[in-house]
């Protein structure tokens, strides 16, 4: 197979899997298209989002193969930039090798999406920490997607402000593709009528606070038919806390808990709902809220990170002020949602094309 030259390898994973990672890499290489794209998928899956115009190269499932596969496809593409996309700082300290060879004259960015990056690496192994701070350190560009994780990479690593651009994790798709996907014959899912009908997603992992919103929906019942529809995603058996989310729900004929939906099948059901809730405790943006207004959805989120302007926030943890807005939400509904009907668009594809030192913008947008 001959392999074409590339502006940008994008080396990360779309969906599936889902998660706000991969959905941030299937939006920025759709947006790249134009000046050329490939997708070095680590994660294989029976099925992928289709990417109309970028290349989708998919990796091996032996872990132990995947960075000489790595390796190989960015030797063979020879791509002008190699944006790397992984959650935490775990991962680097094995992509020493690929560094000095693979990647070696390529332009390369770094992306890490967890909300809480010094949290995760000071979990690790003393040598793995260090090996992953030297990593850091051979990247020509690191994108920012919050002031916390700025901070990481200024304070805990040392990385020279110089390297690092603020951005978002947000690439905004257009209303006419949103409308599109909620409406087609595969997410064809209806929530029960309620007077008010809110919606949550996320990894059934403790930061996402998923119990604050079925105790929420709780004390809200006992002044109006309120419902909460939970979509929940990853692996079953790499998240403890899902069984009790489960049983919480099992015993609560208001809370309908959704597994690994598509993405379409998620739109589909925000579109219905009245109200997207994420009382996250750690973040760097949340799509989903991004995603909630575009579908004219209001959104009220913990003010733990930078959310999306149009977004209504109350102080991360604090449950009576969580309980308290979304009651204010609720009761002004009509003129929130007129109000975000023509609430700017909050997208990030502007800073993440500075960060590829190419004047990709004009292409692009």
């Amino acid at each position: 197979m001959t392999h074409s030259l590339s502006h940008t390898s994008l080396v990360g994973s779309i969906p599936q899997p889902i998660g706000g990672v991969t959905q941030h890499v299937w939006r920025l290489a759709l947006r790249l298209t134009p000046t050329g794209c490939t997708v070095l998928d680590r994660h294989p899956a029976p099925q992928k989002y289709p990417v109309p115009g970028a290349e989708l190269r998919i990796g091996p499932q032996n872990r132990y193969l995947k960075i000489a596969w790595l390796i190989n496809e960015l030797r063979r593409s020879s791509p002008q930039v190699a944006h790397f996309h992984f959650s935490t700082t775990r991962v680097l300290s094995t992509l020493r090798h690929m560094m000095r060879t693979g990647a070696r004259h390529h332009h390369k960015v770094l992306t890490l999406h967890h909300g809480d990056l010094a949290m995760y690496h000071n979990m690790l192994r003393e040598r793995t920490r260090r090996q992953a701070n030297s990593m850091l350190q051979a990247f020509d560009c690191i994108i920012c997607l919050s002031a916390k994780q700025r901070e990481f990479y200024e304070q805990t690593v040392g990385i020279d402000e110089s390297r690092l651009i603020s951005a978002s994790s947000h690439i905004s798709i257009p209303k006419s593709m949103i409308n599109e996907l909620s409406t087609g014959t595969s997410a064809q899912l209806r929530v029960p009528q309620a007077e008010a009908q809110l919606i949550a997603a996320g990894f059934p992992d403790d930061i996402y606070n998923h119990q604050d919103s079925i105790r929420l929906v709780d004390r809200l019942r006992n002044e109006l038919d309120a419902r909460l529809t939970l979509c929940l995603y990853g692996r079953k058996n790499a998240h403890p806390l899902l069984p009790v989310l489960q049983e919480l729900a099992s015993t609560r004929a208001h809370v309908d808990v959704h597994w690994n939906l598509d993405f379409s099948e998620f739109l589909c059901l925000l579109k219905q709902s009245d109200l997207y809730i994420r009382p996250t405790l750690a973040d760097s943006y949340g799509i989903a809220v991004a995603d909630a207004i575009s579908c004219d959805v209001p959104a009220v989120a913990s003010d733990v990170c930078r959310r999306h302007a149009a977004a209504i926030t109350f102080p991360t943890g604090d449950f009576e002020a969580f309980e308290a807005t979304v009651r204010e939400t609720l009761q002004n509904l009509p003129r929130i949602r007129q109000q975000l009907s023509v609430a700017p668009d909050d997208d990030s594809f502007a800073a993440t094309s500075t960060a590829y030192q190419r004047d990709l913008l004009q292409k692009c947008a």
